[in-house]
C-alpha cells in the first residue's frame, strides 16, 4: 500500500470512528498526507478538495443543524469518490 492510500484509509477511519471531532488533529496530518503524495496537478486538486470538504464536515459536527452536517457530509463523501478513482486510476496505471 502506497502512502496516499494508508493515510486516505486512516482518515476516513477516524472520521467514521465514535468521536471524529477529538481526533481532528490526526486526521488533518492524513489528510496533509494525502496532499503531499498527489502525483500531479489534478490529483492535487483532488486532494485539495477532499480536505477541504472534509474538514467542512468536520467542523459542522456538534455546531450545525443534522440536515446542514448532512450536507456537507454528502459533498465531503463526493470528494472522497473523485479520490478514491483517481488513486484507482494511478495504480491501474502502474503509477507509485
Amino acid at each position: 500500500m502506497i502512502p496516499i492510500e494508508e493515510s486516505f484509509i486512516r482518515a476516513v477511519t477516524l472520521l467514521d470512528g465514535p468521536k471524529p471531532t477529538e481526533q481532528r488533529a490526526e486526521i488533518v496530518a492524513h489528510l496533509d498526507t494525502i496532499v503531499d503524495y498527489a502525483r500531479d496537478n489534478a490529483e492535487e486538486r483532488l486532494a485539495h478538495s477532499f480536505k477541504e470538504m472534509t474538514l467542512n464536515h468536520l467542523d459542522s459536527i456538534g455546531r450545525d443543524t443534522s440536515t446542514i452536517v448532512e450536507e456537507k457530509m454528502d459533498l465531503a463523501l463526493i470528494a472522497t469518490e473523485e479520490l478514491i478513482i483517481a488513486i484507482v486510476e494511478r495504480n491501474r496505471r502502474g503509477i507509485g
